[in-house]
C-alpha cells in the first residue's frame, strides 16, 4: 500500500491536488511529511477504500460479522496510529535514517513521496484486532446474560464487564452454565475465592494501627474492638495510642472520652521517639491500639502525614499489624483510591465499616480485587452486642451466590 504525498505552497493547495487525483474519497494522515526545502508544504494520504481492500488481498476476511467499510476504516485508523507512533518513538533515531542505516522493523517516512510504508507490522496489527472483533461478535451471541447465576452476580453489585469476563473464561474451558451447572458454580466460587481468600479470618494481633477516611467511623470500630476484647477475655489489659504528627488532634473526642470513660489507659503523641517509648514501657500490655488522623483522598497534607506515620512503623521494633478500615456503603471499584491505599496505607488487613447498611456484598468483592489486603473484620453499627465480626470467606461467598 502506498501513502502518497503531495506538495503544495499552503496545505489546502496541497489537499487540493490530492483531490484532483483521486477525488474526495481520501484519507488525509494527521502526520505530514517534512515541508521541503523551497517552502512547500505536504500533506500525506491514503486512497479510497477500494484502494485499501486490493492492496491487503492475503487478510481473511470470512467468518466475520463486521462490515467491509467498517473494517477498512478500521485500517486506516491503525495506519494512521502506525504512523504518528512510529514518528514520536522512532525520533531519537532520526540521524541514523540520515547515513542509511536503517533496521526491518523501523517504519520509512516519504521525504519525496515516492517512498513506501513496510506494511508488515501494520498487518499484524490488524489481524490481531480483526480477531479480537470476531471474538467479540461471537460472544454477542452467547445467551448467558439470562443465566440465574449471572443475574444473581448482577443482583449482588458485582460488574457486568466482570461476570462477563468469568463466564467466558469459564466456557472457553469447555464447561458449560446451562449444561453443567453444579461445576459452573463451583468455577465462579474459586474466581470469587481467589479475590477474598480461603481462610478463616483470626482476631487482631496485640500490635495494630487503624488507618480510614473521613466516613469510616474507625474510632467506634477502636471502641468496640476495645468492648469484644473485654467480653472475650476479661483480665487482658489494653492501652491506645492516638497518633498525630501534625498536632491537629481535638482533645475529647470520641475515642479519648471512651478510654477516660472506661479507664483504657491512652496517650495522644506527637513524635517518633516518645512513640517508641511508649510501645517499650506499655510492653507488658495485652493489647495495644494506634489511631490515626482522618484521611483525605488526594490530598497533599493527607499523604505526607501517611507517609510520616509509615516511616515511623518501618524503624519501630514491634510488628504492627496494618488495617484499613473502610465503609461499606461507599465501597466501590475506583481504581485510583484503591491504588493510593496500596501505595501509601500499605495496609494487610481491611476492615469494613456499616456493613450493615449494605444488601449488595459485589461493592466489596470489587474493592477487594484491587486492594494488597485481605478482609479480617466486619463492624455492624445497629446492634446492641458484638458488632464485631470475624470475616468468614464461605460465609461471605454462599451469601454473595444466593446460597444463604
Amino acid at each position: 500500500m502506498d501513502i502518497i504525498h503531495y506538495y503544495g505552497q499552503t496545505r489546502k493547495e496541497a489537499v487540493n491536488k490530492a483531490i484532483s487525483e483521486y477525488g474526495k474519497d481520501i484519507y488525509i494522515l494527521n502526520e505530514a511529511p517534512k515541508n521541503l526545502a523551497n517552502g512547500f508544504v505536504g500533506v500525506s494520504i491514503i486512497p479510497n477504500e477500494e484502494a485499501l481492500d486490493d492492496a491487503y488481498p492475503e487478510i481473511d476476511k470470512t467468518n466475520t460479522t463486521d462490515s467491509k467499510s467498517s473494517l477498512s476504516t478500521l485500517r486506516k485508523l491503525a495506519l494512521n496510529y502506525e504512523v504518528e507512533y512510529s514518528n514520536r518513538s522512532k525520533r531519537p533515531n532520526r540521524s541514523l535514517k540520515r547515513d542509511n542505516v536503517q533496521a526491518s522493523s523501523n517504519f520509512q517516512f516519504a521525504e519525496t513521496g515516492d517512498e513506501q510504508i513496510n506494511e508488515q507490522n501494520i498487518i499484524g496489527r490488524l489481524e490481531s484486532i480483526e480477531n479480537a472483533l470476531k471474538r467479540l461478535n461471537h460472544s454477542k451471541n452467547l445467551n448467558f446474560y439470562n443465566h440465574p447465576i449471572f443475574l444473581q452476580l448482577l443482583k449482588a453489585g458485582i460488574t457486568v464487564n466482570n461476570v462477563s469476563e468469568w463466564f467466558l473464561r469459564i466456557m472457553n474451558t469447555g464447561i458449560d452454565p446451562f449444561e453443567n451447572p453444579e461445576k459452573f458454580n463451583e468455577q465462579i466460587s474459586n474466581y470469587i475465592a481467589h479475590i477474598v481468600g480461603r481462610d478463616s479470618a483470626e482476631f487482631i494481633r496485640s500490635r495494630s494501627i487503624y488507618f480510614g477516611g473521613t466516613t469510616c467511623n474507625k474510632r467506634a470500630l477502636i471502641s468496640d474492638l476495645i468492648q469484644s476484647i473485654k467480653i472475650k477475655s476479661p483480665t487482658s489489659t489494653i492501652g491506645v495510642i492516638i497518633l498525630d504528627p501534625d498536632q491537629n488532634y481535638q482533645r475529647g473526642m470520641e475515642l479519648e472520652y471512651y478510654c477516660n470513660k472506661y479507664s483504657i489507659q491512652s496517650a495522644i503523641i506527637n513524635t517518633f521517639d516518645v512513640f517508641q517509648e511508649s510501645l517499650q514501657s506499655w510492653h507488658h500490655f495485652d493489647y495495644i491500639l494506634i489511631d490515626t488522623p482522618d484521611i483525605y483522598a488526594n490530598n497533599g497534607n493527607t499523604e505526607l502525614t501517611c507517609d510520616t506515620i509509615q516511616n515511623w512503623l518501618i524503624k519501630l521494633d514491634d510488628v504492627v499489624e496494618n488495617i484499613w478500615v473502610q465503609n461499606s456503603a461507599i465501597c466501590n471499584d475506583n481504581k485510583s483510591r484503591v491504588e493510593w491505599i496500596n501505595e501509601h496505607i500499605r495496609a494487610t488487613q481491611i476492615a469494613f465499616s456499616h456493613f450493615d447498611q449494605i444488601d449488595r456484598l459485589g461493592s466489596l468483592l470489587s474493592f477487594l480485587n484491587g486492594l494488597n489486603a485481605n478482609c479480617k473484620l466486619l463492624h455492624i453499627d445497629n446492634v446492641l452486642n458484638d458488632k464485631i465480626k470475624l470475616f468468614e470467606p464461605k460465609w461471605f461467598i454462599g451469601k454473595l451466590l444466593g446460597q444463604l
